[in-house]
C-alpha cells in the first residue's frame, strides 16, 4: 500500500443519477450574445419569453439572437484525440480533440445569403435539441449563455438529382473549447416547438417618388430573382399606415430625429405615403441626408407587424 495517497483530492463523486439528461439530436442552432440571468431561466415561461424578446431585437443590439433553420442532418466531425505511446508501450491522450459539427439545412438562396454573413465569425451558439432542451453553458456570473464557436456556411451546390447530400446548405460549427462544451455544459428545458424559433426578415425601404416632403415608400423583401422583390404591402397595409411605426433622422450622424406627421397606404402603388414635418423639412439645406426606417422590431411586434425588421433608406434632399 502506498505510504502517501492523494486519492481524496482527485476527481469527483460519480454515483449514478436517476433520470439524468443527455444531449439529444440537434434541431436548431441559435447564434447571439444574450446572457440570460438566473431570473430569466428560473422556469420555462421566463426563459421562453426572454428568448423570443431577444430574437425580436433590432440588428446592432448585442443581445440579439439569430435562430438558424431547422436541422435536417447532423455529422459529428469532432477531431480525434491526439495519442502518444511511450517506449514501453503505454498509450496516453496527449491532446483532446475539439468538438466540430456540420449541420445540413434545406433553405433557399435568399436565406443562404443571409446565413453566410456569419462566416468566419466567432459567436456564442445555443443548441436547441429534439427533446426541446436549450443547451449552452453557465458563465462566471451564473448567466446562461451560448458556447463560443466559429461559424462557416457552405452554399448548396447544383443538385445532381441523385444524392440528398447535394440538397443541403452546410453549417459548420467549430466549438473553441471542449471544457466549455462538456465541463461547463448547462441546459434549460422548454416547451417550444421549432416553429417558435424563427428569425426576422429584412424589410427594405425603397423610394418610389417624392414631392417636397412627401415620399412614396415601398417596403419589400429583396429577392435573388431579379425584378422579383416581394412587397409587404398586402400583408401589412393597414398596420404600417401609422406614423407611430416609422422613424426618421437627419443631421451629420443621422441621429437627429425628424418628425413624421403622417403615413397613409397607397393601394395603387402598393406603397406608403410618408409625410415629413413641413417646417423641419424646409429648414434642411439642399443635399441634406435623411434616414427613413420602420420602428424597431419590438415596436412593430406590439402593433401586430410580426417577423420583419426595417432596412432603412437614406434620402438626399434635392
Amino acid at each position: 500500500m502506498p505510504i502517501l495517497s492523494l486519492c481524496s483530492k482527485t476527481g469527483a463523486n460519480v454515483g449514478p443519477v436517476s433520470c439524468d439528461t443527455r444531449r439529444a439530436a440537434p434541431a436548431v442552432i441559435i447564434l447571439g450574445g444574450k446572457a440570460f440571468s438566473p431570473a430569466e431561466y428560473a422556469n420555462n415561461a421566463a426563459y421562453e419569453a426572454a428568448l423570443l424578446e431577444a430574437i425580436n431585437l433590432e440588428n446592432g443590439n448585442s443581445e440579439k439572437m439569430y435562430p438558424f433553420p431547422e436541422i435536417q442532418n447532423t455529422v459529428n466531425n469532432t477531431e480525434a484525440n491526439t495519442e502518444g505511446t511511450t517506449g514501453s508501450g503505454f498509450k496516453m491522450i496527449l491532446r483532446e480533440g475539439k468538438p466540430v459539427y456540420t449541420f445540413g439545412v434545406i433553405v433557399g438562396t435568399n436565406l443562404e445569403k443571409q446565413m453566410r454573413k456569419f462566416n468566419n465569425k466567432i459567436v456564442p451558439v445555443t443548441v436547441f435539441d429534439k427533446n426541446k432542451n436549450s443547451w449552452g453553458k453557465l458563465d462566471i456570473d451564473k448567466n446562461f449563455v451560448g458556447t463560443d464557436a466559429l461559424i462557416y456556411v457552405s452554399p448548396k451546390p447544383y443538385s445532381d438529382g441523385n444524392s440528398v447530400d447535394t440538397e443541403y446548405t452546410l453549417v459548420t460549427v467549430s466549438f473553441l473549447s471542449m471544457a466549455d462544451f462538456a465541463d461547463d455544459a448547462a441546459f434549460v428545458p422548454t416547451t417550444f416547438s421549432i416553429s417558435n424559433l424563427e428569425g426576422l426578415l429584412d424589410a427594405k425601404l425603397r423610394v418610389i417618388s417624392n414631392a417636397s416632403n412627401v415620399y412614396k415608400i415601398a417596403v419589400e423583401f429583396e429577392n435573388a430573382q431579379l425584378g422579383g422583390n416581394v412587397n409587404f404591402y398586402d400583408k401589412y397595409a393597414t398596420e404600417l399606415a401609422s406614423a407611430a411605426l416609422w422613424r426618421s433622422f437627419t443631421g451629420a450622424a443621422l441621429a437627429t430625429p425628424l418628425t413624421i406627421t403622417s403615413v397613409a397606404a397607397d393601394a395603387a402603388l402598393k406603397a406608403f405615403t410618408v409625410t415629413l414635418d413641413t417646417t423641419a423639412y424646409a429648414a434642411l439645406s439642399a443635399g441634406a441626408k435623411i434616414l427613413l426606417d420602420l420602428e424597431t422590431p419590438p415596436v412593430l411586434l406590439a402593433a401586430a407587424v410580426r417577423g420583419i425588421e426595417g432596412d432603412p433608406v437614406i434620402i438626399t434632399k434635392a
